[in-house]
């Protein structure tokens, strides 16, 4: 999918998700998927049946029915499939993209090819904890877009964020908008602003044709992520390879697998863990360069989400973010990794009920390489 912001550019897990968002939902609404807090005590631990929010005693729920079947959720079905993309003008074709569901209907991926084999790929989820969907978008040219929204009244998925035009520049407003059309098209319209929302600049207008099948261009070698110069997207490389995964120390049966890859060029850092239960979960994590700042978002077959960022401080990788807890309170979230050695990952998670203001410890995870 092509994503050329006002900065312009043709061309986004969780080892553990940590957000009290795991809903019921057995009932057709949005309201239906946000949690509901019950006498449960916080038994799900690391990897194993369910969100650990549970084990931190912020996201007890009891479910009935299956997980991510809302209606909320399926919102942006319309989006799935295999496609061959064109112009508005009918010019083309300037790409191709296949748009999958994953983790049980929990989140949505989207592998986008352009004409010339720029790649890039997206993530995909309803965060109930909002009501709103998120896309956490990177590609081969190092291009990170966080976006947020939901369907509007004429029944178009909106999804917008604010990043930097360039270097800690100043910000600037991504918008693309996705409209199911006849004969199970679909159309994406991109635009963007400079002065807050005042005025928008198009950026593209593409047709999405259904196909049986696709053949997606040959990668384009770029080597952004990868240049010396660009250090600091190798920041979260000790995380790479295959890890058993333990909460609090390495002994017994690991709670879960973890294996961690890299792809777009060295740009994306991804994540799939599987625990038993079964639990699964992913995550995308990238460098914007332009913000100077890692985030990563994480989806888990609970249909947890959260998003977090923040930054490499020489020793450990910290990240940061807020979610809303069962009883509606906003709860920050703090991770660490820390490269014990090269076959060892400590990983801590810290939960603030006061802005960020003061942290108390949460779970503590060991990773073990296999």
């Amino acid at each position: 999918m092509p994503r050329p912001p006002l900065h312009s550019v043709l061309c986004v897990l969780t080892l553990v998700s940590l957000v009290a968002l795991a809903g019921c939902e057995h009932a057709p609404t949005a309201a239906a998927d946000r949690a509901a807090p019950t006498s449960e005590s916080a038994a799900a631990s690391v990897g194993t049946t369910g969100s650990p929010l549970r084990a931190l005693g912020i996201g007890a729920v009891e479910r009935s029915g299956p997980r991510c079947a809302s209606e909320a959720r399926r919102q942006f079905d319309f989006w799935l499939g295999a496609w061959e993309v064109f112009g508005a003008d009918g010019a083309g074709p300037v790409g191709t993209s296949r748009v999958t569901s994953d983790l049980g209907g929990c989140v949505i991926e989207e592998s986008w090819t352009d004409a010339g084999g720029g790649r890039g790929r997206s993530l995909n989820a309803y965060d109930p904890g909002r009501g709103t969907w998120h896309q956490f978008w990177m590609d081969a040219f190092g291009t990170n877009l966080r976006l947020d929204g939901g369907l509007d009244s004429a029944g178009r998925m909106v999804l917008a964020g604010e990043h930097p035009a360039f270097f800690n520049g100043p910000l600037v407003i991504d918008r693309i908008a996705w409209t199911p059309l006849a004969a199970g098209r679909v159309r994406q319209f991109g635009d963007g602003s400079a002065d807050s929302g005042a005025t928008y600049t198009p950026f593209f207008d593409l047709r999405y044709e259904p196909r049986t099948a696709i053949t997606p261009a040959a990668e384009l070698p770029v080597g952004f992520c990868d240049e010396p110069a660009r250090f600091r997207f190798h920041q979260f490389d000790f995380l790479l390879g295959e890890w058993d995964v333990y909460e609090r120390r390495p002994d017994g049966h690991p709670d879960a697998r973890l294996v961690v890859t890299k792809d777009l060029s060295g740009c994306l850092i991804e994540e799939r863990l599987e625990g038993r239960g079964p639990y699964v979960a992913r995550s995308f994590a990238a460098f914007d360069f332009r913000a100077r700042t890692w985030y990563r978002s994480s989806v888990d077959n609970d249909g947890v989400s959260l998003l977090l960022g923040g930054a490499f401080d020489g020793q450990r990788m910290v990240l940061t973010g807020s979610t809303t807890a069962a009883n509606g309170d906003s709860v920050v979230v703090r991770v660490t990794w820390s490269a014990a050695d090269a076959d060892r990952v400590d990983q801590r998670w810290e939960l603030s009920r006061d802005g960020g203001a003061t942290f108390a410890a949460g779970i503590d995870v060991v990773l073990t390489r296999r």
